[in-house]
């Protein structure tokens, strides 16, 4: 089994409430991975036998806002890992730039949504020093990619904001035309419209019998929550599908039991073997584009 990502939340934590984000729904807090799990965790999925060598660092929560990212930053480097990075931006101005602008650091992405969604909780200046990152980034010759995302709800904020004035004025910039309408601000720094997506399952979304319903996750992504429960995918933020608990379980105990089994087999097969699977609007989308 090798998966093209594994994402292992530090924290469920960001310091925000946002309308689109299922954070806001979510009563009780897991808190932060301690170190000692993550280690372990990064162990397990490199030793004997490397199972990714992508490490996203969140499923709910900002991993800017853990006080000591620097260590799990230098672990990861240890393992031999590379990590993307999602972030609101919030707490940008916490860390050293240069830590966030080389490896093992592959992409950060800034939610522009999440300004847009509350800028009162914000810094007024927020989209200026975002676009002074880019700058930096530009100015020590980084190779870490950098992506601004706007939901496609939030595009008339976007041709509003400073950011579409400076990919205006970029002589490097241009936006182009595909799946995702994007543009490229400058060298390896990008601006990307992206679907709204509804993390809440809804079961009057439209499916035909004829449908094979089919997702990327537990075959091609895993999660770890910050409690250590392992879930099939990143959408599964409340924990609904635990497949096991890294505090009882080795990761390769998990991966053996007849739930992950049973998930995995079903998506081979074209069918969702979880309720929740059978519900999820990530997994109708990739069903409804597979038949147009």
């Amino acid at each position: 089994m090798r998966f093209d990502r594994i994402y292992i939340e530090l924290s469920d934590i960001c310091a925000l409430s946002c309308s689109f984000c299922p954070h806001s729904e979510y009563k009780s807090r897991r808190g932060v991975m301690s170190v000692e799990l993550f280690e372990e965790i990064l162990r397990q999925i490199t030793i004997p036998k490397r199972l990714t060598k992508l490490v996203y660092l969140h499923i709910l929560g900002d991993p800017l806002a853990v006080k000591n990212l620097d260590v799990y930053l230098g672990l990861l480097s240890r393992y031999g890992l590379v990590v993307d990075l999602v972030t609101s931006g919030k707490f940008l101005d916490s860390w050293d730039w240069d830590m966030l602008l080389k490896p093992p650091v592959h992409q950060i992405a800034f939610s522009l949504s999440a300004f847009w969604d509350a800028p009162q909780r914000f810094d007024a200046n927020h989209l200026e020093r975002i676009l002074e990152f880019c700058a930096y980034h530009r100015e020590i010759g980084s190779e870490v990619f950098v992506h601004l995302r706007v939901q496609d709800k939030d595009r008339w904020h976007l041709e509003q904001s400073i950011i579409a004035k400076t990919i205006a004025e970029s002589r490097e910039s241009k936006w182009l035309d595909s799946d995702d309408v994007w543009a490229r601000i400058d060298y390896k720094v990008f601006c990307t419209i992206t679907r709204h997506h509804r993390w809440r399952e809804d079961s009057k979304l439209g499916i035909e019998s004829r449908d094979r319903l089919f997702c990327y996750g537990a075959t091609r992504q895993l999660g770890i929550l910050s409690n250590g429960v392992v879930v099939p995918c990143c959408m599964d933020c409340f924990g609904e599908i635990g497949l096991g608990d890294l505090h009882t379980q080795s990761l390769g105990e998990i991966l053996d039991s007849a739930l992950y089994r049973d998930i995995v087999a079903g998506f081979r097969q074209g069918v969702a073997y979880h309720p929740k699977c059978q519900r999820c609007d990530y997994v109708r989308n990739l069903a409804r584009n597979a038949r147009i």
